[in-house]
């Protein structure tokens, strides 16, 4: 595993690696083995946090489980707001906007407040904006005291002092978090309402499985999903992450300026900070860490006193191993095509933006020849943002040095990736790949030993 995150339970119960118990693996040479803190326990230790997947193939795994009553729905409660800063000084008063939402998260209780604030920045207006997507969870209290803590946020919000009053909304409910899961879904196979899968061919379910041939070969070329692209194809994505130390909620005014130069640095206009991928809190003037210690799992030792994670920036609903040719669904290229020109171009200069437009639009998609001129505007698009996502790297490790990113959501480009991604993990993780796996037959882009 390369973590294990959530959004929603992370400061609870800390990440997926904490709570792995055990695991069977087989190893280069087919041996099956036992791996935990007292069988083979370097390779276990290598298992929590070293992801991946180079160490070998993984049959079994045992986890910790928890009480789920935290997240019942008398006990959790859903916080969403928006906002904008669309003043004459938007940047300025984002970063005053921001260093009250800090002052105000510093104060909760924050091993049971998770989830996500969403912030874009208008290229053309110059306005920033925290997003419909931003939604705080919070758990293990009545209603009565999450919105103790709520209606200070609140209060800041619609507070003269808050700079960043057009589009102010706000609202809270109690729900099941887990409710969910405690109903059984599985998000393999389609589910008419469920955003995840209902792409997916209807005669993908389980009961009809396995393809024959045509049918498997139909089914992949049409594995296209706008919510999950940022997960599956975050090679041709922008995709970069940060940590950020719990340390900072200390000097709320310090860490919002950071984020304010963040969001006007090229490249950088929109991007999430997630509450719960994180193992740290800062409670009573101290960092604290939740979960396994740092000697315990083989992620970066920073991430055991993070208490933000930030990730997103662009995300390209593009991938360039799709062949766009005759044997594809006409309809489903032009649909894919012309959302991936939007993507990826936009961001470009004038004169990529211009050609997409002419190239790319629904009209201009009128057959074959017309796609695959689409196709080869979409991949000059890519070649330009490979330098922003490079600049966009190097703004974070330098707002945040030594805290690491998170390789399962990280920039295919990774500058320095080994130190990055597992800090002064990497040698002994390699010392471990090596003991297992001799002749690499297990390895991937950026991985333990995959140099």
């Amino acid at each position: 595993m390369g973590g294990g995150m959530s959004d929603v339970l992370g400061k609870m119960v800390g990440h997926g690696v904490d709570n792995m118990r055990a695991a069977k693996i087989v190893l280069a040479n087919g041996t099956l083995v036992n791996a935990s803190a007292e069988e083979n326990s370097e390779l276990f230790w290598a298992l929590r946090g070293g992801g991946g997947g180079t160490f070998g193939v993984l049959t079994e795994l045992t986890w910790q489980t928890h009480d789920a009553a935290p997240w019942q729905k008398n006990r959790s409660m859903l916080f969403q707001f928006t906002a904008t800063c669309a003043g004459e000084a938007p940047t300025d008063d984002f970063e005053m906007a921001m260093a009250g939402i800090w002052a105000w998260y510093a104060a909760v209780p924050q091993r049971q407040f998770a989830g996500e604030i969403f912030v874009a920045r208008d290229a053309t207006s110059g306005a920033i904006s925290f997003t419909e997507s931003t939604l705080i969870t919070a758990f293990n209290m009545t209603e009565a005291e999450h919105m103790v803590h709520f209606n200070n946020l609140i209060a800041w919000l619609e507070s003269p002092a808050n700079p960043c009053q057009a589009n102010v909304t706000h609202s809270a409910r109690q729900t099941a978090i887990l409710d969910e899961g405690e109903r059984g879904l599985k998000f393999a196979y389609p589910e008419e309402n469920s955003r995840l899968t209902r792409d997916i061919p209807s005669y993908s379910a389980a009961e009809k499985l396995p393809f024959d041939a045509d049918k498997t070969e139909w089914l992949l070329s049409k594995w296209y999903n706008e919510a999950n692209q940022g997960e599956v194809f975050t090679y041709w994505g922008q995709m970069n992450s940060r940590f950020v130390n719990a340390s900072e909620f200390a000097d709320p005014a310090a860490l919002a300026r950071k984020f304010s130069s963040l969001v006007m640095a090229p490249g950088a206009g929109k991007f999430t900070i997630s509450l719960g991928k994180a193992e740290g809190v800062l409670e009573d003037g101290l960092v604290r860490s939740i979960g396994a210690s740092a000697e315990e799992v083989s992620t970066h030792p920073s991430v055991r006193f993070a208490g933000l994670f930030i990730n997103g920036f662009s995300q390209v609903d593009y991938n360039p191993m799709i062949p766009v040719q005759a044997a594809q669904d006409f309809a489903f290229l032009k649909s894919y095509l012309h959302q991936a020109a939007n993507s990826a171009c936009s961001e470009g200069s004038a004169s990529q933006w211009a050609e997409a437009a002419a190239k790319c639009s629904t009209d201009a998609l009128a057959d074959l020849a017309a796609a695959q001129a689409c196709d080869q505007v979409v991949q000059r698009c890519l070649d330009a943002l490979h330098d922003i996502d490079l600049s966009v790297g190097e703004k974070l490790m330098e707002l945040w040095p030594g805290m690491g990113a998170y390789p399962n959501e990280a920039s295919f480009f990774q500058k320095d990736w080994k130190t990055e991604f597992w800090g002064s993990n990497y040698a002994k993780l390699e010392r471990v790949k090596r003991d297992v796996d001799p002749d690499n037959l297990f390895q991937c882009h950026h991985c333990i030993g995959s140099e």
